[in-house]
């Protein structure tokens, strides 16, 4: 665990870094908005480090439901971004970062999920990785 809450802090610092590209650019002329892909991740990870400070198994199990919402987001912010790289060239650059953005907040709340997958086995000795839930019901392939 240690190692995925370092992973988030560099994280951190790469979308801090991404933001400052931002500063000059009007709001009304961002392509995509990323305020509800922040807000899931913020809560998923919030969720994890709850479970982690309690204990608590269940409050990890609940974290783990934010994995394939956060995944959907960034998979259409991913589309239409790559879409509007191709007809506006001119904005290739910032599209490039809030891309990079995007991608790093899913990956914090695949390591929320790594935080959750954990606190369940320490908590319960269950191995969850890879499944959807406790129950031991395999995830489905992803296309």
């Amino acid at each position: 665990m240690n190692n995925d809450l370092e992973r988030i802090g560099d994280l951190a610092v790469n979308i801090a870094k991404r933001a400052l590209s931002f500063y000059s650019i009007p709001t009304a002329e961002m392509p995509v908005n990323l305020r509800p892909l922040c807000e899931c991740t913020k809560n998923a990870l919030g969720k994890s480090l709850d479970a982690l400070i309690r204990l608590d198994a269940d409050l990890a199990a609940a974290g783990l439901a934010y994995d394939d919402v956060i995944d959907e987001m960034n998979r259409e912010n991913h589309a239409k971004l790559l879409g509007l790289m191709h007809q506006h060239p001119e904005n290739v650059e910032r599209n490039l970062n809030l891309l990079n953005v995007s991608r790093h907040l899913e990956r914090i709340g695949d390591y929320a999920t790594n935080i959750d997958e954990d606190v369940i086995y320490m908590v319960n000795g269950a191995i969850v990785r890879h499944r959807t839930g406790i129950d031991g019901e395999f995830k489905k392939k992803r296309k």
